[in-house]
């Protein structure tokens, strides 16, 4: 029944290559071709005072086919991140991350309501069950903040001034010690994911690892 169902499925929709659109024969979403000639994972390790720091894993550059499939939140479509979220789970590097709990950075609950979902949280469900680790939904917004894409440097950092905190108090002794894997889709000048992480710091988490879909080259 399963395999007549699964030929039915991709017979009415099959899957296609997000960057050449060609048809695939199974449910990837990168073609051999288009895998191989994209930017691979690269890794960077950011300071953020003289005693925190963390490394953002990020998957590729911020540019087609991956900035489309991005902007797709801004109209309500979680399909791409479950796809985003698929290549972020078969990357070797980010599988080699060691860490204990997963958090996704949060969005605004009133944002939340008007997109329908997280994509981060999309992403950071497909990670953990690739690498069977707990996602712990530990950080929330406090405020409703301006759109990142619309400030300058200084004003995005202005914006997530004290923007995060824990969603619940019990938290701190969850992630007390430990190494922490968080995850966003886009990573621009990093003020949105120092922000939540000088919050974990904040509470003793021994480490922080950030991945994210793409990184934008300024």
């Amino acid at each position: 029944m399963y395999n007549f169902l699964s030929v039915i499925t991709k017979f009415i929709s099959p899957p296609y290559c997000v960057a050449c659109q060609i048809r695939l024969a199974d449910y990837t979403v990168l073609c051999h071709e288009c895998h191989a000639t994209i930017p691979k994972v690269f890794s960077q390790k950011k300071m953020i005072s003289s005693t925190a720091d963390y490394t953002v894993h990020a998957f590729t550059l911020y540019q087609e086919p991956f900035d489309t499939l991005i902007q797709a939140k801004l109209y309500a479509q979680q399909t791409p991140f479950h796809q985003l979220g698929f290549l972020l789970s078969q990357s070797p590097i980010i599988q080699t991350i060691a860490c204990d709990i997963i958090i996704p950075i949060p969005l605004h609950w009133q944002r939340k309501i008007w997109r329908g979902f997280n994509q981060a949280e999309i992403l950071a469900e497909s990670l953990a069950k690739k690498l069977q680790k707990s996602t712990l939904y530990a950080l929330k917004r406090t405020r409703h903040t301006q759109f990142q894409s619309t400030l300058t440097a200084q004003g995005r950092k202005e914006n997530l001034r004290h923007v995060f905190s824990l969603s619940d108090k019990n938290y701190a002794n969850q992630i007390k010690n430990k190494r922490i894997l968080l995850v966003d889709d886009l990573y621009t000048t990093g003020a949105t994911a120092e922000a939540a992480i000088r919050e974990l710091y904040a509470h003793g988490v021994l480490s922080v690892d950030l991945v994210v879909v793409c990184k934008v080259i300024h």
